[in-house]
């Protein structure tokens, strides 16, 4: 597979991963909002929301500054910085691993 192609694949599972982590946080946070019996800082709902991490990180500062109606301009940016830097992060874990089994495989023929 070309890189292009690597590329392409992994904006395809960055979107999926942060669209249902997305779906899944929320879910998490309002069943858990209605029901008052799970905490939301419990390690299930970390793992959630893993692949928002990156956009969390990056807005965090903005959204703590920011007023009551700007909070939710900052919060729908979140998956686009997630989606983004995960791709960023997927493509460059495939091109390592590629190199590393092209070494590996040229070694060994040799």
């Amino acid at each position: 597979m070309t890189s292009p192609g690597r590329l392409k694949r992994s904006c395809f599972c960055a979107v999926v991963a942060v669209i249902a982590s997305t779906i899944a946080v929320l879910l998490r946070g309002f069943l858990a909002n209605h029901a008052n019996s799970a905490d939301p800082g419990d390690l299930q709902f970390y793992f959630l929301g893993m692949p928002l991490a990156p956009g969390w990180f990056l807005t965090r500062g903005m959204i703590e500054r920011s007023s009551m109606n700007q909070v939710l301009g900052w919060a729908l940016i979140i998956p686009l910085i997630s989606a983004v830097i995960d791709t960023g992060l997927i493509f460059g874990t495939w091109q390592l691993f590629r190199r590393v089994n092209g070494i590996t495989n040229k070694s060994l023929s040799s």
